[in-house]
């Protein structure tokens, strides 16, 4: 891991912490420190109409989202890195689940299953997702993830864990999410 990369916690971290270093570094120094890949959750605040194609995308799992559209949808937002940490024993792996001190991922709603599902990197350098027999499923863009089979997962891609609905972003898509929530 490279001295200048930064952990952020398991159980997800605010978009306004991070906010100071997605607007002031660059995509590339911010991929380096962070990593490329994360989850995004939004909290949807009360007055966003149903019909408003962000909290549509949100909710229930549109196949594509931009990060100008989480920006427009913005509540609670908190981001999640998919790398791995030292709480778990798989190197191959990063974990989502609901258990502190087991998962990398910590969603803490009790429709995920203690360990839900695992990311890896395929051959190809991009992410696969993969449902480990979770309680109440594994979603992509409202298609169900079989249990034991993976899934390609590309930035915009919704997923749903259990009844969490999180949007998968690389660096870039969560620095013009950073750019786009300033804006509000």
């Amino acid at each position: 891991m490279d001295s200048r990369a930064k952990t952020l916690k398991g159980t997800g971290e605010s978009l306004n912490e991070l906010i100071t270093d997605l607007k002031e570094l660059t995509p590339k120094l911010f991929k380096e420190a962070y990593g490329d890949a994360f989850l995004v959750y939004s909290g949807l605040p009360s007055d966003l109409k149903p019909h408003d194609r962000a909290w549509h995308a949100t909710l229930w799992g549109e196949d594509r989202v931009s990060g100008q559209q989480m920006g427009q949808a913005l509540g609670t937002t908190l981001i999640y890195q998919i790398r791995h940490t030292e709480r778990t024993l798989s190197k191959r792996f990063v974990t989502v689940g609901r258990l502190e001190g087991t998962n990398d991922i910590i969603i803490n709603d009790r429709s995920i299953s203690g360990l839900h599902a695992v990311f890896e990197q395929s051959a190809k350098g991009g992410y696969l997702v993969r449902d480990v027999g979770s309680r109440n499923g594994t979603f992509v863009g409202g298609v169900a993830v079989p249990k034991d089979s993976t899934h390609a997962v590309r930035p915009g891609d919704s997923i749903r864990f259990g009844r969490v609905i999180v949007i998968f972003l690389d660096a870039i898509g969560l620095v013009t999410l950073a750019k786009a929530a300033a804006k509000l």
